[in-house]
């Protein structure tokens, strides 16, 4: 059997629904985690080193969940608080190449960039 081009529509637009669905739930996660995060984080100190790794690996898993500025630039701002320049790098060099491969808005596309570009050249980057 095959389906009509009224069908097909309908199919497509039932697809794109749980497409925004699934970006809003992810969306919400994302910031209910980080918030999580960063109070526990704020409850433990001073911390050790072992607990600043596994919060920059929660920052980090935020991030995955909601790859946008809306995300990455705090978190790449938390772990550049943190002192860890390399994973801050790290995702804000992701975040700029995902949105530019998602044709996301010039606008936001250059706001992860110029992060970038001032974390290089920031004083603890040249040799």
């Amino acid at each position: 059997d095959t389906i009509n081009e009224k069908e097909k529509e309908a199919l497509k637009q039932g697809h794109s629904f749980l497409q925004m669905m699934n970006g809003v739930k992810y969306q919400l996660l994302s910031i209910s985690l980080y918030n999580a995060a960063e109070r526990y984080w704020k409850m433990k100190q001073p911390a050790e080193d072992d607990l600043k790794q596994q919060y920059a690996e929660w920052l980090k898993f935020c991030y995955a969940l909601q790859r946008n500025n809306n995300m990455g630039i705090p978190v790449v701002k938390k772990l550049r608080e943190l002192g860890l320049q390399q994973e801050a790098r790290q995702v804000v060099k992701d975040l700029a190449d995902f949105l530019s491969l998602q044709k996301a808005p010039e606008d936001e596309i250059a706001r992860a960039r110029k992060l970038l570009a001032e974390m290089e050249a920031a004083p603890e980057n040249k040799k």
